[in-house]
């Protein structure tokens, strides 16, 4: 059976506080946003931690996580969907604040600095490319 994350992604999950089958929601909610089953799902899982650290990665900078989505209070009139008019919800921030992550309706992983980048197909997907700094797609 596969890994769900390579072994250096789990190692610092885990050190963040991460378990497999951890469900809970730790987080405050930004006011602006409505909720929905992908972003309540990632937030229950990873809601409250931060994890990794920025430097050099494999094809880019590794970007740190905080999945602190009240972070983005005041973001939704700049980015609350997608060009493709899927609604966005914020998970917090990378890159010490630098940027935005948010996720959509399908489970997309974006992150937002000046325009919306995507960064992973399924949260599981942009956990890795983020934390080892690898080219998304």
């Amino acid at each position: 059976m596969k890994e769900r994350f390579p072994s250096e992604v789990e190692a610092m999950l885990r050190e963040a506080g991460w378990y497999p089958g951890r469900s809970e929601l730790p987080v405050e909610l930004p006011n602006d946003y409505s909720i929905f089953p992908w972003a309540r799902k990632a937030l229950e899982e990873f809601g409250g931690l931060h994890v990794g650290s920025s430097g050099p990665g494999r094809d880019l900078a590794r970007s740190n996580i905080q999945f602190e989505p009240d972070a983005a209070e005041g973001l939704a009139p700049h980015v609350s969907q997608t060009d493709d008019g899927l609604r966005l919800y914020p998970l917090g921030e990378i890159d010490n604040g630098h940027a935005h992550l948010l996720i959509d309706e399908l489970g997309s992983v974006y992150y937002y600095f000046d325009e919306l980048e995507k960064v992973g197909v399924t949260l599981d997907e942009a956990l890795i490319n983020l934390l080892l700094g690898m080219k998304a797609g």
